[in-house]
């Protein structure tokens, strides 16, 4: 059985925020199908995974930049909030990408200077 003996409590207070923010996203893309007449997106129902994933990550805080991460995480998931409103209206959009572009550029942003960070403290 694996238990987490996680010491420090600002790690369990963002922990719980990351969590309650996964079902509020959750329960947000659940309510927006409920009223928009049986039409769905994939990317509506996945967007509850990025702060799940900000949440591992902050077990692991010294891998990579919080600020950067947490910015990247949050870039994707309103890109995934905003394709998914766009496809369930039934339209398109050529904006989507800069949503992927950017959170790309912000994760590279945070491995970066993580690695420098880490290259000039030795």
């Amino acid at each position: 059985m694996f238990t987490l003996d996680i010491k420090n409590k600002k790690a369990i207070k963002n922990l719980i925020i990351c969590g309650a923010l996964s079902l509020f996203l959750a329960v947000f893309a659940y309510v927006y199908e409920m009223f928009s007449y049986g039409q769905y997106s994939v990317h509506m129902r996945l967007m509850f995974i990025f702060p799940l994933i900000a949440g591992v990550f902050i077990l692991f805080k010294n891998s990579l930049n919080k600020y950067f991460l947490n910015t990247a995480l949050a870039v994707l998931a309103n890109g995934f909030l905003v394709k998914g409103i766009i496809e369930i209206s039934g339209r398109t959009s050529s904006f989507d990408h800069l949503y992927l572009i950017s959170a790309c550029l912000l994760l590279f942003a945070a491995v970066v200077f993580k690695r420098k960070r880490i290259e000039d403290s030795e």
